[in-house]
């Protein structure tokens, strides 16, 4: 509980008024100013924040290598690239599964027995890679190329807001 402030009469200077002082003692010590005064507590504030900061900062390709090292999260991720219909995303998804699960292309020429050469042109951007490439990579990051029923049918028309029926 705060201490009482002195009245007006105290505090009252000659043709301004009432004047109530507040002295850093005059408040509760709650959050982040207490008995060492607001100058003091704001600098340990900002030095928290930053302890904090420094803990919690890493660069993103860390985190998402070390997600990727998990099969179940791989395959998500693997699933989600394909499912958006851009082959250039796949690659470059799988590329980034390659890396975390096995450590690069080397690593992955050696499992698949494919030239590193062929792998990177296979992976690039504008690479095509084969099934059986396609496969072989699969297998060697512990996966595998299966195939799944569309949720619509391609034969189909999309239903639109104007044909409900």
């Amino acid at each position: 509980m705060p201490r009482e402030l002195p009245s007006c009469e105290t505090t009252t200077a000659p043709a301004t008024g009432c004047i109530q002082f507040r002295r850093p003692q005059d408040r509760p010590a709650s959050g982040w100013i207490d008995e060492a005064g607001p100058e003091e507590s704001h600098q340990r504030a900002r030095v928290n924040l930053a302890d904090y900061k420094r803990r919690t900062e890493r660069p993103f390709r860390d985190t998402q290598i070390e997600q990727l090292k998990d099969p179940a999260s791989a395959a998500l991720y693997l699933e989600e690239a394909l499912a958006a219909g851009d082959t250039d995303a796949f690659k470059l998804a799988l590329r980034n599964v390659v890396e975390a699960r096995l450590g690069g292309m080397s690593a992955l020429s050696e499992r698949t027995e494919l030239s590193r050469e062929a792998l990177y042109r296979s992976l690039s951007k504008g690479g095509n890679p084969t099934l059986a490439t396609l496969t072989k990579v699969m297998q060697a990051l512990g996966l595998r190329v299966s195939v799944a029923v569309e949720t619509t049918d391609p034969r189909q028309p999309e239903a639109t807001s104007d044909n409900r029926a």
